[in-house]
């Protein structure tokens, strides 16, 4: 598996992160800028192997390894 460093300001939905040892897929991605603090992201992560959501919450500039994953269409064939 291929891994790429990406900042908070690349992260889109759709994309799959390596977080904890844990390999995650944005759901949704939420771009946050109060008045006078430091901007942050809020993210939907949904775990790939065991389907769990979970919410984050990061500060802006923060670095993250992307997951690179091969996917392909399968069908399967019973007797």
């Amino acid at each position: 598996m291929e891994r790429i460093v990406i900042t908070t300001g690349e992260l889109r939905k759709g994309l799959a992160i390596d977080l904890d040892d844990q390999l995650y897929y944005i759901e949704d991605y939420q771009h946050v800028k109060m008045g006078r603090g430091s901007a942050f992201v809020r993210l939907k992560l949904r775990n790939i192997r065991h389907g769990h959501i979970t919410e984050k919450t990061f500060q802006s500039g923060e670095k993250f390894q992307r997951a690179v994953l091969d996917r392909s269409d399968v069908q399967y064939l019973y007797k």
